[in-house]
């Protein structure tokens, strides 16, 4: 019997990752998996990609996604495997989720201007790309970029971490 290995939390550019979902097959693939879940934050937008690739490549992809979830103050990520990707009403709801996600990202920047960070939604899109899935580590990477910091620790401990001075709560996902 031949041993067969998978890595169920992958992400890709689709949210946080610098893997495009074809690279991330390719990876998955020269690295001897047979199979990866694509589990971006909050989309399943590289799915699609990933799936024609790693038919191509002989690698199965498991469509997934992470979500965050409170129980208090805890943030809580949930994965959900063998989504649905292609069903109307959770694409829907991937692209609200989204939606809410660039909405959080404009709120920290202004916090983040309010604190001297001089950044802009601009600098975060360059980062993140204009339809992905919003996150801090693009916000971090544009306070980087801008100088504010000297690497990501920084920009999470000073501004962007629990209880700091630019952190916003995500909108409320019971983990229930």
């Amino acid at each position: 019997m031949t041993e067969k290995f998978a890595d169920l939390h992958v992400h890709t550019t689709a949210s946080d990752s610098s893997f495009t979902p074809a690279q991330a097959v390719g990876t998955a693939k020269r690295a001897g998996l047979s199979a990866i879940a694509i589990a971006d934050h909050d989309t399943v937008k590289g799915v699609p990609e990933a799936a024609a690739e790693g038919e191509v490549a002989g690698l199965e992809i498991i469509p997934a996604v992470e979500m965050t979830a409170y129980e208090g103050e805890t943030e809580i990520h949930m994965l959900g495997y063998f989504v649905d990707w292609k069903q109307e009403i959770f694409a829907e709801k991937m692209e609200y989720f989204r939606k809410q996600r660039y909405l959080r990202a404009a709120e920290i920047v202004k916090k983040l201007n309010l604190f001297g960070v001089n950044i802009g939604m601009e600098d975060v899109l360059k980062i993140s790309g204009e339809n992905n899935s919003i996150g801090r580590m693009h916000i971090g990477l544009a306070i980087l970029k801008a100088g504010y910091v000297k690497d990501m620790r920084e920009a999470f401990n000073k501004y962007l971490g629990f209880g700091c001075v630019a952190y916003i709560k995500k909108e409320d996902l019971s983990s229930k």
